[in-house]
């Protein structure tokens, strides 16, 4: 199970044609679903073109298919599984950890951690060179705390990052990309996912995503969730 995607897409029968509409910008594509709900997915800095969404089924070694997939998934999942209402500084005692790590710069739950005085080390694979990515693994097999963002769905590194870990630790999966799925539990010391649900004001949050506005703007419209293994 090297492909934590291509794992869910095997548990999933998710494809193109549940999808009602597509929505692109420059930083989220959406998938809306029978009108009901809205996933998202980060793009990940990759062109996405619309016209060549694919008519029988998703193509995971097409990262474009790869950003659909997610969004449809999560459009399918999200608003129907239990969860409970919250972000992770809510239900999170950071103080408790050691040495926390995060993959994937949330700039505003740094903000909080700096806030708080609570020491935390990012790595960032979009905005790091690979000489700044170097100590990673070092970092992760130390680090009893680690906040993983959902993209690393998207560019394969979440089964890489969560095997790394080290016995013991605690995995949560972070950002709107989330698919909130019990499966996601089946991938090493992953304890607690943190995603989004998109039920309500879904004509607004395609309007934000088709102009190329960002989790800041469209996050407040859905409802931060959280499930828990």
């Amino acid at each position: 199970m090297n492909d934590a995607l291509a794992y869910l897409q095997s548990v999933y029968s998710v494809k193109p044609q549940n999808i009602t509409r597509i929505i692109s910008g420059n930083i989220y594509s959406a998938a809306l679903i029978e009108k009901q709900a809205i996933g998202v997915c980060a793009n990940l800095q990759q062109e996405i073109t619309i016209e060549n969404l694919p008519v029988t089924d998703f193509n995971l070694a097409i990262p474009a298919h790869r950003i659909w997939f997610n969004a449809a998934l999560n459009a399918s999942i999200n608003h129907k599984i239990t969860t409970t209402q919250g972000d992770i500084f809510d239900r999170i005692i950071f103080r408790k950890y050691n040495r926390i790590l995060m993959v994937g710069e949330f700039k505003p739950l740094i903000a909080k951690f700096e806030t708080a005085r609570i020491p935390i080390k990012f790595y960032d694979y979009l905005h790091m060179t690979k000489q700044e990515m170097q100590p990673m693994p070092s970092d992760l097999e130390k680090a009893d705390c680690i906040i993983l963002t959902a993209t690393s769905l998207q560019n394969n590194t979440l089964v890489e990052i969560c095997e790394t870990s080290k016995s013991g630790a605690d995995v949560f999966v972070l950002g709107p990309s989330c698919p909130l799925s019990n499966e996601m539990f089946a991938f090493r010391n992953v304890k607690i996912l943190f995603g989004s649900v998109f039920t309500e004001n879904l004509d607004e949050i395609e309007e934000i995503i088709a102009k190329n506005g960002g989790t800041p703007m469209f996050g407040k419209l859905g409802r931060k969730v959280f499930v828990e293994k």
